[in-house]
């Protein structure tokens, strides 16, 4: 039986967090062990970290849906914007194709952040860059479970 991602992203703004896209990944065992340590086997990535939960103050719509996949959903966790940075990392280190973005031959993928855009521009750009995003923007995380 496989298992499948259900990641979303959420912004903190003014200080709330709020839903902000569902985010384009599809099966990566590799990509599960680096966010989680799910299906992780013997000599994978070192986990960003175990899973952590839903965090406390999730956003409404996220845990809308973490409840609607109810009982199948598993390993809910979280990862904020330097966790997010070190799983880019770790495609660019590894030589991976990320599992996102473009699924064509070319290297399209490589600028793209999970296939989404944060009002226009990459989300790791938001750390080197957060002048360029809008000054209401205080954070972003990444919300996500597994289902088999």
């Amino acid at each position: 039986m496989g298992c499948d991602i259900h990641p979303h992203l959420e912004v903190k703004l003014n200080g709330e967090w709020k839903y902000f896209s569902p985010l384009d990944m599809w099966r990566s065992y590799s990509t599960f062990a680096k966010m989680a340590n799910v299906r992780n086997w013997e000599e994978g990535p070192i986990p960003i970290s175990p899973p952590k939960g839903l965090p406390n103050d999730v956003a409404f719509m996220t845990k809308f849906f973490s409840d609607y996949d109810g009982v199948d959903g598993h390993s809910h966790s979280w990862l904020g914007l330097d966790e997010i940075i070190e799983l880019l990392k770790f495609f660019d280190d590894e030589g991976l194709k990320k599992p996102w973005g473009s699924c064509t031959e070319d290297d399209s993928y490589k600028w793209a952040d999970f296939g989404v855009w944060l009002f226009g521009k990459s989300i790791s750009g938001l750390k080197k860059y957060p002048g360029d995003y809008p000054k209401e923007l205080e954070d972003v995380r990444m919300v996500f479970w597994f289902d088999n």
